[in-house]
């Protein structure tokens, strides 16, 4: 009887290994996978908002949206799905033109690892660009 448990358990470990596997595992939860924001950056008179996901192991899907925000307007947003069996995903928005006076730059991020929200982060910019 005792090989017989044994031979059970080692069945039930085996079998939630795999599920693990195939689902991303405990990374895709939302300690091992922190979403992140980038103040936005300037380039060539355009502003681009930035964002990521970093998972501490590959997660099967990451999906990741960024939003350019001007003075808490939405001006650009790019949503991305397509970053598959990866620990990392990117994503900028499409770029936005900066326009003359003082305004207040900010990408704003949220996302989800294999099915698990990670939460919304917003960073805005240190300096003015």
């Amino acid at each position: 009887m005792p090989v017989a448990r044994f031979t059970l358990g080692a069945a039930v470990a085996a079998a939630l290994l795999l599920t693990l596997s195939l689902t991303g595992g405990a990374a895709a939860g939302r300690s091992d996978c922190p979403i992140e924001a980038e103040p936005p950056t300037l380039y060539a008179g355009m502003v681009f908002g930035i964002g990521r996901v970093v998972c501490a192991t590959p997660a099967n899907k990451i999906s990741i949206t960024v939003v350019l925000e001007r003075n808490g307007v939405e001006v650009a947003r790019v949503v991305r799905n397509d970053c598959q069996k990866t620990s990392v995903c990117w994503n900028t928005t499409a770029n936005a033109l900066d326009e003359p006076g003082d305004q207040t730059w900010c990408s704003h991020a949220w996302g989800s690892a294999t099915g698990s929200f990670l939460g919304d982060v917003r960073a805005c910019e240190q300096d003015d660009l």
